[in-house]
């Protein structure tokens, strides 16, 4: 396994899990390693009813040429957003920013996109039941604003 793969692939899992914890319908990659490498490269890694999604570890600053050749051609556009979910996103410069909001594509980390999700669902009223118990709000705010390290899903 590579190291970005060893990287890349529970990062997406975790994305995957913070949906199943909202009990958020959605298709994704496969979640055993082997049968995840084979779908890589291939479309977004997670499609929504309203998002097509593509999850990026990053290791270190990216490139204009690889936000062409690497995130864009992942999107069929066939949604209402297209959302690029990072681990970190300020290693996407401002430049590589700009391209992507040029083709419509917004840049989050995890949380942004889990609270992003939670908040279009209640502006649809798509969640007729209550959130799951499980899921500590507060504990993902403090995430967003940095002050907790700990992985989704080891809700307590």
């Amino acid at each position: 396994m590579l190291n970005r793969d060893q990287k890349g692939f529970p990062f997406e899992l975790e994305v995957q899990k913070g949906l199943d914890s909202l009990k958020v319908p959605f298709l994704g990659n496969p979640q055993t390693f082997e049968e995840w490498k084979k779908n890589k490269g291939k479309g977004a890694d997670i499609i929504l009813s309203i998002a097509e999604v593509e999850c990026k570890f990053l290791t270190k600053k990216v490139y204009p040429s690889w936000i062409l050749k690497d995130y864009v051609t992942r999107f069929k556009f066939n949604r209402k957003y297209a959302i690029v979910v990072v681990n970190y996103k300020w290693f996407i410069p401002s430049n590589c920013r700009k391209l992507l909001y040029s083709y419509h594509i917004k840049v989050m980390d995890k949380y942004e996109f889990l609270w992003f999700i939670v908040d279009l669902f209640k502006k649809a009223n798509k969640f007729v039941y209550k959130l799951p118990s499980t899921l500590n709000l507060n504990y993902l705010e403090s995430h967003h604003n940095g002050l907790i390290v700990k992985h989704l899903g080891d809700y307590g």
